[in-house]
């Protein structure tokens, strides 16, 4: 890794660390350079805003994510294990994320936008067509494919909420009976 990347990285991991301990609107780039030990104007060499930054760290666990995520579903040879092993990768993986994920939420909701719940949404949407493709009919039309991955990421977002945000005993084996259940009745 080349020292510019480094110190990106560096600059990621302690923005991550304060955005989770203060959130976005709290955190200032001063805890930002302070927590990492850097001068303001260094950072801002590497990144041109704080919502910079907080877009590159979601980025980042996005594709963390992703891998995770993808890994599981590789190894699925059917349509519902391949969604069950989606869901349930994909929901061991926010637990530890989940203080970002209520952060967007919030700041998207109080920015009166979904900007960024939209992108991660829209990612999802995508990577769900794309395990669809290769196990529903070929006449299936575009707009089927569409409407169908948003409906099974919709149910598993909606697990989700209710497992973040009303259940605090929601484990990552409840979560798989619920989808388990709930794939096996759409495929």
């Amino acid at each position: 890794m080349r020292d510019e990347e480094q110190i990106r990285e560096r600059i990621l991991t302690g923005a991550r660390e304060q955005f989770e301990r203060f959130g976005l609107r709290k955190t200032t780039m001063d805890d930002i350079a302070k927590s990492i030990g850097m001068g303001k104007s260094s950072i801002y060499y590497y990144y041109k805003s704080k919502d910079d930054i907080f877009d590159s760290v979601l980025d980042d666990e996005m594709l963390k994510l992703r891998y995770a995520v993808d890994k599981e579903v590789q190894q699925k040879k059917d349509l519902a294990e391949k969604l069950i092993a989606y869901s349930t990768t994909y929901f061991a993986e926010v637990v530890p994320r989940q203080t970002l994920y209520r952060i967007v939420n919030q700041e998207d909701q109080e920015a009166g936008s979904k900007t960024r719940l939209k992108k991660i949404i829209g990612v999802e949407v995508e990577y769900m067509k794309t395990i669809l493709a290769g196990d529903i009919p070929q006449n299936t039309a575009d707009a089927d494919l569409q409407t169908f991955a948003e409906a099974i990421i919709s149910a598993m977002y909606g697990v989700m909420h209710y497992s973040f945000m009303i259940n605090d005993n929601m484990n990552e084996k409840r979560f798989e009976q619920m989808m388990r259940s709930l794939m096996q009745m759409l495929v």
